[in-house]
């Protein structure tokens, strides 16, 4: 009989113990000429930066295919909204779904969107993480004349575009990763 046992790696909340002895984080770097592969963008970091910085970043942005069906019927929602992302740099669901969101987003021309970058800690100098209750990276809150709407976490429930569509038309959309 084999035993197989699958190992999920998220960016969520990390067992503190475990991190006791992990080595010290790398230097962070703020030059932007420099690959930040090994380094943490920690606070406000600009889209320019992130595509200018990250080979991740750049590749997933362009093999991304927008579903536009649906991002049709989610721009006229979009007006007034602003978009919260908080995300890690170092962090693979980061990695995966930050290119993606871009790439939809410039698809229905929204840019409304603050990127803060956490440390490994999920936090940030300022402490911003903890006015918006943010436990868990990459989280996307959607916010209309201040208030939070939603917030997608980590991952979507289906596909980026059709949550967001989700967020907007129904009262029920609980992304399960966001507590």
């Amino acid at each position: 009989m084999v035993l197989v046992v699958t190992v999920f790696c998220s960016c969520g909340a990390k067992n503190s113990a475990a991190n006791a002895s992990e080595p010290e984080k790398p230097q962070l770097y703020t030059d932007s000429k420099v690959e930040f592969e090994l380094g943490e963008l920690v606070g406000a970091i600009s889209k320019s930066q992130l595509s200018k910085s990250f080979n991740w970043f750049r590749d997933g942005y362009g093999e991304y295919v927008v579903d536009t069906t649906t991002m049709s019927q989610v721009k006229p929602y979009l007006e007034g909204v602003q978009v919260k992302l908080f995300m890690g740099t170092w962090c693979s669901d980061s990695q995966r779904e930050v290119p993606h969101f871009f790439k939809i987003m410039d698809a229905v021309n929204f840019h409304d969107i603050e990127i803060i970058g956490v440390d490994e800690s999920k936090t940030t100098p300022q402490g911003t993480e903890k006015l918006y209750d943010v436990i868990n990276v990459p989280t996307f809150i959607f916010l209309k004349d201040g208030q939070e709407i939603n917030r997608m976490v980590e991952f979507p429930w289906d596909t980026l575009e059709k949550d967001m569509l989700a967020i907007f038309t129904t009262t029920d959309y609980k992304n399960p990763y966001a507590e």
